[in-house]
């Protein structure tokens, strides 16, 4: 059984690599903690890429689904935002 423990180690992880400008290691970790339903991680990844300009409303949706607070404050301000990461072109 994986606990809330292991996938918060994994949420660390990817924490750490943010602190050290590893884009692509924290999404790694990033994504395997939300693969295990962690809002948490659904918000740190939704931030990632919000960064890094790629998708990342699917990341903060599947975070609202699961209550995140702050992963509805950061949805409503990318959607609102004129150069929104995920507006489609044209």
């Amino acid at each position: 059984m994986i606990t809330r423990a292991y996938v918060l180690d994994f949420i660390n992880l990817g924490n750490d690599a943010m602190d050290a400008d590893d884009f692509a290691t924290a999404e790694k970790y990033f994504r395997i903690a939300a693969a295990k339903g962690n809002a948490d991680a659904h918000l740190a990844l939704g931030n990632l890429l919000t960064q890094q300009g790629r998708g990342a409303e699917e990341a903060f949706l599947i975070g609202v689904a699961a209550g995140d607070a702050h992963a509805q404050d950061n949805l409503d301000e990318l959607r609102a935002s004129p150069t929104g990461a995920d507006k489609p072109e044209g």
